[in-house]
């Protein structure tokens, strides 16, 4: 069933003259963002897109960037190296989600 999430966050990730990419996401604890989405539009676009998410969370004073990534979905293993890649860290595995966190 699809659901409306309210009260979220989008970034839009435009380096050049168009949009290359967005993530999105909430505020969680203080200090702390909660990552719901990352959205590349095209490949390249993936890795400077989380970069300068992660540059965006700092100048914007959040302490902790957490996401969570279903197990089933069939991306997760890429996007597991990728969060590795970018200095997230695994903390916790429940009910077929992973939980990552990154200390800024």
């Amino acid at each position: 069933m699809p659901t409306l999430a309210t009260e979220r966050t989008v970034y839009t990730y435009q380096p050049g003259q168009w949009p290359e990419g967005l993530l999105t996401g909430h505020d969680g604890a203080p200090g702390v963002f909660v990552v719901e989405h990352v959205v590349a539009f095209h490949k390249r676009a993936l890795l400077p897109l989380v970069r300068a998410a992660i540059a965006e969370a700092r100048a914007r004073g959040y302490q902790v960037l957490v996401l969570h990534m279903p197990e089933a979905f069939p991306k997760t293993p890429g996007l597991c190296a990728l969060a590795l890649r970018v200095g997230f860290l695994e903390y916790a595995r429940a009910e077929g989600w992973t939980s990552w966190s990154l200390h800024l």
